[in-house]
């Protein structure tokens, strides 16, 4: 498997992980595949949002000397970016995005995936009166 499959691979477990886990707290019906996406849609904004994308990635070379096989670690960081119509619902869903990366070790460790950092970054406020706040997840995958 090449290391830029890996990234989209780590990133679709991401989303489909957060799909599962999430809910909508202004309609706690809605699918997660209607507001958890992992790129900007063309369609109407509807609030609130989740937007899941691969901020940056680097990879190293290990020789594993006992199997002879060469290991990746391909460390990637992803950006879950969350957008609500007010402070109270962006903030339930930060705090239960939060919560459900700190629990899920099983989910990716199953898929081979290692959460290393969870850090909540800036917060900023729209145009059109949204509000929004990023985290940012490392992830660590080996390749080889």
């Amino acid at each position: 498997m090449d290391v830029e499959h890996t990234g989209r691979d780590v990133l679709f477990t991401l989303r489909d992980f957060l799909r599962a886990n999430l809910v909508n707290p202004k309609d706690p019906e809605m699918s997660g595949d209607e507001w958890i996406f992992t790129a900007r849609h063309e369609h109407d904004i509807q609030y609130p949002m989740v937007i899941v994308e691969i901020q940056d990635g680097t990879t190293s070379y290990v020789r594993d000397l006992e199997e002879g096989v060469m290991v990746v670690p391909y460390t990637l960081m992803v950006r879950v970016k969350v957008w609500a119509d007010n402070v109270k619902h962006r903030d339930q869903i930060v705090d239960s995005i939060t919560y459900h990366l700190l629990h899920g070790d099983d989910y990716f460790s199953e898929r081979g995936i290692e959460m290393l950092s969870l850090e909540a970054k800036e917060i900023e406020d729209g145009k059109d009166g949204s509000h929004a706040r990023t985290l940012k997840v490392s992830f660590e995958v080996l390749v080889e």
